[in-house]
């Protein structure tokens, strides 16, 4: 088995391009954006979007 050893560099260049994806200490920050639409409101996150109505029911 081999073991992959990255130097400081590499690391510090992951941790750059990490952060510019919402990745800060191996967590992922994801915010959320909420529009009003007729019937309820359209939710967006980093992961996906859907559509929840008023009644709390949601629709992709």
């Amino acid at each position: 088995m081999n073991k992959i050893i990255g130097s400081e560099e590499s690391l510090q260049e992951l941790k750059e391009e990490s952060a510019e994806h919402g990745i800060i200490d191996g967590i992922l920050i994801c915010d959320y954006k909420v529009r009003w639409v007729h019937f309820g409101r359209w939710v967006a996150s980093c992961e996906e979007a859907y559509f929840v109505t008023f009644y709390g029911e949601i629709l992709f």
